[in-house]
């Protein structure tokens, strides 16, 4: 496991204090925003956060399940950006209302798929 390794340190350990300072003994090693963007997009990612997870300190796990909360999406794995948009144009191009005519098709409009 070695993907959450950061400058020779685990990048999900730390977590701010109360007041929402960094804890002076043990600060967030990576920001809140890469781990849920690293979550999104790299399958080896979500694999060692949940290998790593159950270790971690009470404090740590509770910034990394207010960072699920409040990122919902952070468990969504993201595509290839070429695959994704293919796949939203391909939906479009499915959902579009076509002209139908002729011996099967009648008259007015309907959709496919």
């Amino acid at each position: 496991m070695n993907y959450w390794e950061f400058n020779g340190k685990n990048g999900l350990r730390g977590y701010f204090d109360d007041d929402g300072t960094p804890n002076t003994d043990n600060p967030p090693v990576l920001s809140d925003k890469i781990i849920a963007y690293a979550l999104q997009t790299s399958r080896e990612a979500r694999e060692e956060f949940n290998q790593i997870y159950p270790y971690l300190q009470p404090e740590e796990q509770a910034r990394l399940d207010d960072l699920v909360d409040l990122n919902p999406h952070a468990t969504d794995l993201i595509q290839d950006p070429v695959a994704n948009s293919d796949a939203i144009q391909s939906a479009w191009n499915y959902s579009a209302p076509i002209r139908t005519t002729g011996p099967r098709g009648g008259k007015g409009w309907g959709g496919r798929g």
